[in-house]
């Protein structure tokens, strides 16, 4: 879980950098490609990725050979403790560990 959210602060970081350096036109149009790119890695980093490493893709193919680790065969009450409580988490660490690392680093 903290995995998930180091990570998530350095694609944040990485994608300021790129777009600092490739440069934009206007300082609201780089605010706002930096805003939704940050948004997209984040989101799927976060949410896409947890929800298929912890989805059972039994029957289905390739992706059954990929992930069929799983033993939960539906979105039941065991899957929402197991990856419901992963997911919350990282979320609630997303919201609170980037605004204490700007406190630090201003500090």
């Amino acid at each position: 879980m903290f995995f998930i959210v180091g990570i998530n602060v350095v694609l944040k970081e990485a994608v300021i950098m790129i777009f600092k350096t490739v440069g934009c036109q206007t300082e609201s149009g780089l605010s706002s490609y930096i805003t939704f790119f940050i948004f997209l890695c984040t989101f799927f980093n976060t949410g896409f990725l947890l929800l298929i490493i912890n989805a059972n893709f039994k029957g289905q193919g390739f992706l059954a050979y990929l992930f069929n680790k799983k033993e939960l065969t539906d979105f039941n009450s065991k899957w929402f403790h197991i990856s419901g409580d992963t997911i919350i988490s990282s979320m609630v660490l997303n919201i609170g560990v980037p605004p204490m690392t700007e406190i630090c680093m201003g500090i």
